[in-house]
Parts: C-alpha cells; sequence; structure tokens
C-alpha cells in the first residue's frame, strides 16, 4: 500500500514537472521573446504579425538553446512545487475522509448502544412527528435534556434518531428553519442555548452532524457544568438532572440535596 502511495505520488510530481516545463517551453518563452522584440517598436498590423512569426521561429532554434534550457529548468521547478501542493493537499483530503469515516462509525455503535445516563436519543427538534408541524414547544424539551447533562455528568444528544435507534434524519427539521441545512440548525440550538440558560454555556455544547443511511442525523457533546443550571418555564423555575437513560424535575428540596452533595 505504502509502495502504491509513493508511486503515485512519483506520477503526481513528474506531471506537474512535465507540465511546468513545457508551458514555460512552449508558451511563455516564445511569448516574452515577442514582447522584448516588440518593446518600444511602432509596428504597423502586419509588421506586427511578422515579427511574432519571426520571434516565435527563434524562440526554437538552435541559437536559442541555453534559453530553452533555462525555460525549461524553472518551469520545472516551479512544476515540482505545484506537485508536491497538491500531493499535500490530495493527503489532506485522504485524512479528512478517513476520520469523517471513522465519526460516521463511531456515531453508528453510539446509537447501536442505545440510550443510558450519558445518551439521549431526540427523533426531532422542531417538527412534531404525531402533529406533522413545526412544534416550538419540542425546543424545550431539548433545553430539558441539556440541562440534565450539565447538571450531571455531561453525554450526548443524538436529534435525528427515534427511541429505538430508528434513522430518522433532520430533513422536516431544516424544513421548519429559516435557512433550511445545518447551518441554519446549529444556529438555531445554539439560539435556544443562549436564551434557555446564557451565552456562556454555547462553550459547554458541541455539534456535529453525520450522514448515516442517507439520513444526516446531529450528535450534541455537552459538557458538565459546575454550576447548577435552572430553566424558567411558567414563571417556575425548573432544575432537571439526568438520571440513568430519562431526565428527571427535581423539587426544589431534591435540587438543593442534589447540589449539596455534588459539590
Amino acid at each position: 500500500m505504502k509502495v502504491k502511495k509513493n508511486s503515485f505520488t512519483i506520477r503526481i510530481i513528474f506531471f506537474h514537472f512535465l507540465l511546468g516545463s513545457l508551458v514555460f517551453y512552449f508558451l511563455l518563452h516564445p511569448l516574452l521573446m515577442v514582447g522584448f522584440a516588440a518593446q518600444n517598436k511602432q509596428l504597423t498590423t502586419a509588421e506586427l504579425w511578422d515579427n511574432v512569426t519571426t520571434q516565435i521561429v527563434n524562440a526554437f532554434s538552435f541559437q536559442m538553446l541555453p534559453m530553452t534550457y533555462v525555460f525549461l529548468l524553472v518551469g520545472g521547478l516551479i512544476g515540482i512545487i505545484s506537485g508536491i501542493y497538491w500531493v499535500n493537499i490530495l493527503r489532506q483530503k485522504e485524512i479528512v475522509k478517513k476520520q469523517n469515516k471513522l465519526l460516521v462509525n463511531d456515531a453508528r455503535a453510539l446509537i447501536k448502544e442505545g440510550e443510558n445516563n450519558l445518551v439521549e436519543f431526540k427523533s426531532s427538534f422542531r417538527y412534531d412527528y404525531k402533529l406533522r408541524t413545526t412544534n416550538n414547544d419540542l425546543e424545550l424539551v431539548i433545553a430539558k435534556t441539556i440541562a440534565g447533562f450539565l447538571n450531571a455528568e455531561g453525554g450526548k444528544l443524538v436529534i435525528g434518531v427515534d427511541d429505538e435507534g430508528k434513522i430518522l434524519g433532520l430533513k422536516k427539521d431544516f424544513a421548519t428553519l429559516r435557512q433550511k441545512n445545518a447551518d441554519g440548525f446549529e444556529r438555531r440550538f445554539f439560539d435556544l442555548i443562549t436564551t434557555s440558560f446564557g451565552n456562556n454555556y454555547c462553550k459547554k455544547c458541541s455539534i456535529r452532524f453525520y450522514k448515516i443511511d442517507n439520513q444526516e442525523i446531529s450528535i450534541i457533546h455537552v459538557e458538565p457544568s459546575t454550576k447548577p443550571v435552572y430553566i424558567e418555564h411558567q414563571n417556575r423555575t425548573l432544575f432537571f438532572v439526568r438520571a440513568g437513560n430519562a431526565t428527571r424535575n427535581l423539587t426544589v428540596k431534591e435540587a438543593v440535596q442534589y447540589i449539596e452533595e455534588r459539590n
């Protein structure tokens, strides 16, 4: 495999070397000859054409052989630099491709293991599959889950997957957004974090998108918070915590006790 890669690299660099040499010799060389010859001369159209023809012929004559070597060498060196640069780009693309494949495999494994105290599945972010329309109340459900992770050990929220691990995707969620793609989804998610907990908690969350079975899903990694995180809802202050594979709303007494024991 390594021999094949090295052979491929050599072929690319040689191709660029050859291309650079040919371009400099057959294109740049005669053009420079024509340019220098026509400099500071007042020529008619016919004289200019004759001059161009003459200089192009001279550019490939035996007398210009030393100059030919210079152009071939310079063109070849530039071609080698271009080839090395191109090889590096291809290598970076290959690395990114392999990393994405590994990440997708990790996402598949995560979904296969099912929900637990560190993993929660949600079918959607804003689209209600039962009502078959946008339901902004679902965002509150997402916020509660995030709060539960923040107040516990952190975790991963998988959106676009139902409780049984079936891939539903984010297409219907995207359709509910002004910007109907992953960027719009991510922007809406962090708007939710900011309005629910404050801008400081955005750094506690990171979101990635994965394409599995031709369906795009998102996995949100939530870091644990060192301070209690509350949600204000309908004139009530709510405290959620992750317990097993569910998110619980603790009473005031339970919340105080939990925070004391955690600290």
